[in-house]
Parts: C-alpha cells; structure tokens; sequence
C-alpha cells in the first residue's frame, strides 16, 4: 500500500514558542522524504516478491520434475544449501545491494522451487502416521525453534563485534553441515525405497 503525504495537522505559525520555518522545514526535509523513500522501499520489496514467484513457477513447470529425476532426492535437496554457500561466499568479498538481491530471489525460488517439493518425496518411504507426526514436528516446532536461534546467533554475532563478512563466512560453514545433511537424507531415501520395492517383489508370489 502507498503511503501518503498528509498535511501538516496544524498552523505552524500559530503555535507559541515554536519557530514555524522549524516546523516546516522538518516536515519538507524529513518527513516527506522519509516517506517516499518507504514507497520505494515497498516497491523494490514487490519487485523482489514478482520475481520470485515468477522463477518458482516457470522452475516447478519445466525443470523441478526433472531435475528430481535426473539427479535424485539427495542431490535435489542438496541445490539450496549449495546455492546459499556460494551465495555467502560471494556476500563475504563482495556485500553490495545487487548480490544481495540477487541472492535473495535465487534461495527463495529454490527453496519453493525445489527443496519443498523434494522435501515432500523423502516422507513416501515412512509409514502414513510417522509422516503426518514428523511433517507436524518439523512444521512446528523445527521451523519456530529455527528462527529464535537465528535470532539469538544474529544478536550473538553483533555482540562479538563482526560484521557482515565474518556472519557470511559462519553461514558458508552451516550450509556446508546443511548441504551434508542433505545428501545423507537422499541416501537414506534410497535405501528404504529400494527396502520397499523389494518386500512388494517377495510378496507379489503370493498374492499370485
């Protein structure tokens, strides 16, 4: 929603003890600029959420399906944390409004794009009830718990006096934990598939 420049809510030059050029020239030099520079603020935030929504969708249509297929589970899941920790290492040399921009829509995209969707495909090989508790748990009380400790590890890192090249090179070193993380989740899901495709061969000679 654009915000608006209102008027001055009162007569400058009437009120008592208060210089009315003060007045006006605050509310020319200040306040008016500070509020179109939140339009602009609000209009580079919907630029970023457009392309965002406009790359996950052209993603999911045409390569997320294939990209499963040809590089599995494992390496599916592992794209993001890859992207983040090349993502960070760039914001380490080079912290400009462009990279991170950038780097903004490229993580969201991927995640919508292609971690959910490769999330969902490592809950087809457990049974339905672990499914909906585990899905439950980590829609809850992973993702909340997630972000007060972001929160608390943003408050640490300013506390220890970095900056934003130090706070990129931590999270290069979490993604790499992520990225591993990943890969093993894709192994996993493997294994039991392949657990599960052979039990249905062994009982197909006797439903015959």
């Amino acid at each position: 929603m654009i915000q608006h420049i209102a008027p001055i809510p009162c007569k400058p030059w009437a009120l008592n003890g208060l210089s009315d050029r003060l007045i006006v020239s605050h509310y020319e030099n200040n306040y008016g600029p500070a509020v179109r520079s939140l339009n602009a603020i609000r209009a580079r935030l919907a630029t970023i959420d457009l392309a965002v929504n406009v790359l996950t969708l052209v993603t999911q249509i045409f390569l997320t399906g294939r990209i499963v297929r040809w590089l599995g589970v494992g390496m599916a899941l592992a794209l993001l944390p890859a992207m983040t920790m090349l993502g960070f290492g760039l914001l380490a040399v080079l912290p400009t409004l462009v990279v991170i921009v950038g780097f903004q829509v490229l993580r969201r995209a991927g995640n919508f794009a292609l971690t959910r969707p490769a999330r969902e495909v490592l809950f087809t090989v457990v049974p339905r009830e672990d499914r909906y508790k585990a899905k439950a748990f980590i829609d809850t009380a992973v993702y909340r718990t997630g972000d007060q400790v972001g929160a608390w590890s943003y408050a640490l890192i300013g506390g220890l006096g970095w900056g934003a090249t130090q706070a990129a090179v931590v999270a290069v070193f979490l993604s790499a934990v992520w990225l591993a993380n990943s890969l093993w989740l894709g192994k996993r899901q493997e294994v039991l598939a392949e657990q599960e495709i052979d039990g249905e061969r062994i009982k197909l000679p006797a439903v015959a």
